[in-house]
């Protein structure tokens, strides 16, 4: 008969808990200041507007160009620097030696 009433208990004080949660939570969340964006001030200058002023009007393009050269072989895995490692040379045996 104990064990019936203090289990009774233990779900009388979880249903009393949880009301009390559910009942002030909405109150607590009212209270909560809501966030608000950062002010900036009108008067403040940054270095990127100053130099968007001063060559806002102008266009930039910048073309690079770069050209590789490779000797032909008639080997294509002469120049290949997996064929130098010591994992696959045990498979395909030591490169071809320059001509």
């Amino acid at each position: 008969m104990a064990a019936q009433m203090s289990a009774v208990m233990v779900r009388a004080v979880a249903i009393a808990l949880s009301l009390v949660v559910l009942v002030t939570s909405p109150l607590t969340a009212g209270a909560m200041p809501i966030p608000l964006l950062a002010q900036i001030p009108i008067g403040a200058h940054s270095f990127v507007a100053d130099a968007v002023s001063r060559v806002g009007a102008s266009v930039v393009r910048v073309d690079t160009e770069r050209i590789i050269t490779r000797s032909v072989n008639p080997s294509p895995f002469f120049n290949d620097p997996f064929f130098d490692d010591p994992f696959f040379r045990q498979f395909f045996g030591d490169r071809p030696q320059s001509a």
